[in-house]
């Protein structure tokens, strides 16, 4: 089990972004990240939290390459199916979100969360090292529901694992950097 966690690169990492150092579980050989024991709570409570290595280099990546009139957003809920008296409503959690600078956080989050499209444009960064059934799923009523086109998606593959989706939709942490850029333009012009 061990094995196959180190292999999609499955530890959390913790980004402080006050003293740009990143924090995990396991020892680096690189200066920037330190381990998590060095932690405590004031610094703790400021750090961004992300479930992988490979979902933290994504972020670090796009961060270092958006273009000023463009915010990146963390964890946005899309609403898949409302709430109905069959059951709760089921979401759609996209780890990056890329949006227009003028439009307030607080509004992205409330226009994914209702049923109708998103009046904006955006792009949703998917890192995955491994694509599950049910994000799959999601994924495919998110664009049936017409709030989410393929252009407006990109799985980043980890290095360790191949994604199985068609080429447009997907790129690696290594080509992240030039297909960001061309998608960037596509969405948000030039």
């Amino acid at each position: 089990m061990t094995q196959n966690k180190r292999r999609y690169n499955n530890s959390r990492v913790y980004f402080d972004p006050v003293k740009n150092t990143a924090y995990s579980d396991i020892p680096f050989g690189t200066r920037e990240f330190r381990l998590i024991k060095d932690l405590n709570s004031v610094i703790l409570k400021r750090c961004y939290q992300f479930d992988s290595m490979h979902e933290y280099y994504c972020y670090r990546i796009i961060g270092l390459m958006l273009p000023i009139h463009l915010q990146l957003l963390r964890q946005v809920n899309f609403l898949v199916v409302p709430k109905t008296k069959l059951g709760s409503a089921v979401t759609y959690r996209a780890d990056l979100v890329i949006a227009p600078v003028e439009i307030p956080e607080i509004s992205i989050r409330q226009w994914a969360i209702k049923p109708q499209p998103v009046p904006f444009n955006f792009l949703i960064i998917e890192p995955k090292g491994v694509l599950t059934e049910t994000a799959r799923i999601k994924h495919l009523m998110l664009c049936a529901l017409n709030k989410v086109t393929c252009e407006q998606i990109l799985f980043v593959a980890s290095n360790y694992a191949t994604l199985n989706l068609p080429s447009e939709v997907k790129t690696s942490l290594f080509h992240l950097s030039s297909t960001l850029e061309s998608r960037l333009n596509l969405i948000f012009g030039g």
